[in-house]
């Protein structure tokens, strides 16, 4: 696409020419008597074919353009133009060349890494899909992404990307506003209920979220969606209707940001500063894809923590404070699993029309209803008595590289020593000899 002067014979004769610049590929063709002339191409070609580490597939589609049979110039530099539009997206190009084109489980990063591919984006005004992940010495992540319209391709930075992504989620809820009002004016109703996405893990409760406070720099965090029932009863015990459909509340678990220091001098008798805040937080965030994802977790393993917590760019004190997060999510998601009933998992119409009665998000109608019991546990007192990472570094130490996890907190177990007759020392099988 480079562009040449075609005109510089005369601008050496005469300065005041203005110079004529059109693309190199272009000249080539231009000046090329037949199909078998594009000598210029070929010896470009020529010269990308053996640069150290041209991907082994650009090369097999580079030759393929120069050796097919064309009738004219024009249509074998039609073929070229083609072929090199192939390499820019043929994903065993990317593969061979570093990039990834598989999306990955799980979130990978502030903004996803990997997690991100497939995802709908709106760049230069026009609708792109994003192919392709790479985490680049020189500019850090980068995505690949693809025009739907021409399949051009072009690489986006984190904040390029983040901007993209809101762009494609604001285009979206303007959509979904103008359908909502023609289906309004339509019934001769106001009140309308536009199904939103929902997440996987849902009907657990425990999602990973993007916090509406700056100082959290725009993390995916563990946090609890609050039941519709838990954010919107009056003290009358009716639901309340005037909440926007489009906001849901979290409960954020062990949030870093909160815990700011006000003195150098306490900063020093703190062993972890970033664990001083109150362990939970509530906030309102808006339910769409970039601000909420799966989360992904199911057991601790200190390892994939460590190596998911490397992503964020946050400070190596926060881990802590990470690693407490976990935890929480880990055990109410575990709790929730096995002990609260699952009304919505799988019934999305059901869930809907629920969701419209209430005037409330899907997310906030499938989210489960922890006992109040669960969510009063002293968790600050369990937590100070969990091992520190740097224990666990010093295990991983001694364990010949074989990775530590961590048992989860048994909420239940806990709950049910605080009822009799577990509470007076007793258990429930005890053996009536023994006891007479």
């Amino acid at each position: 696409d480079r562009e040449v002067v075609v005109n510089q014979g005369y601008i050496v004769s005469e300065p005041k020419i203005k110079p004529i610049k059109i693309p190199f590929y272009d000249w080539v063709a231009k000046s090329a008597p037949n199909s078998n002339s594009l000598r210029g191409l070929e010896l470009l070609f020529c010269y990308v074919y053996h640069m150290k580490g041209t991907p082994p597939m650009a090369k097999k589609i580079m030759a393929y353009c120069l050796q097919r049979h064309a009738e004219t110039a024009d249509q074998r530099l039609q073929f070229i133009l083609d072929g090199i539009r192939r390499i820019s997206y043929d994903p065993v190009v990317l593969n061979q060349d570093g990039w990834t084109t598989k999306k990955s489980e799980s979130a990978q990063g502030a903004l996803g890494g990997a997690f991100l591919i497939g995802r709908r984006i709106i760049w230069q005004r026009y609708e792109a899909l994003v192919i392709a992940f790479v985490r680049d010495e020189e500019f850090g992540c980068l995505w690949k992404a693809v025009w739907v319209e021409d399949l051009d391709t072009f690489d986006l930075e984190a904040d390029e990307l983040k901007d993209a992504m809101k762009k494609w989620d604001n285009k979206q809820a303007k959509l979904k506003r103008n359908q909502g009002s023609r289906s309004s004016g339509s019934s001769g109703s106001t009140r309308t209920f536009n199904k939103l996405f929902s997440v996987d893990g849902i009907e657990n409760g425990i999602i990973l979220a993007a916090p509406s406070n700056k100082a959290s720099q725009g993390v995916m965090w563990p946090a609890r969606v609050r039941h519709v029932v838990e954010t919107s009863m009056t003290a009358a015990g009716t639901v309340r209707r005037n909440a926007s459909k489009n906001l849901i509340q979290v409960v954020f678990l062990a949030p870093f940001w909160n815990g700011e220091v006000s003195s150098a001098s306490k900063v020093a008798e703190v062993k972890d500063q970033y664990s001083l805040g109150p362990l939970f937080e509530l906030d309102r965030i808006d339910a769409t894809a970039s601000n909420i994802q799966k989360y992904p977790f199911d057991s601790l393993s200190i390892e994939q923590l460590q190596s998911s917590f490397r992503f964020l760019g946050l400070p190596k004190a926060v881990f802590p404070r990470y690693l407490d997060s976990h935890r929480l999510a880990v055990a109410l998601k575990s709790y929730a699993k096995t002990h609260i009933p699952k009304v919505y998992s799988h019934d999305d119409e059901n869930a809907s029309a629920s969701a419209s009665l209430t005037e409330s998000h899907i997310l906030s109608v499938k989210a489960p209803i922890y006992p109040q019991v669960v969510l009063n546990l002293p968790y600050d007192f369990i937590l100070n008595k969990l091992p520190h990472p740097s224990e666990h570094a010093t295990a991983a130490s001694l364990s010949d590289g074989n990775s530590i996890c961590e048992a989860t907190i048994n909420i239940d177990y806990i709950v049910r020593a605080m009822s009799p007759p577990e509470c007076f020392g007793k258990s429930k099988h005890v053996d009536p000899v023994v006891s007479t």
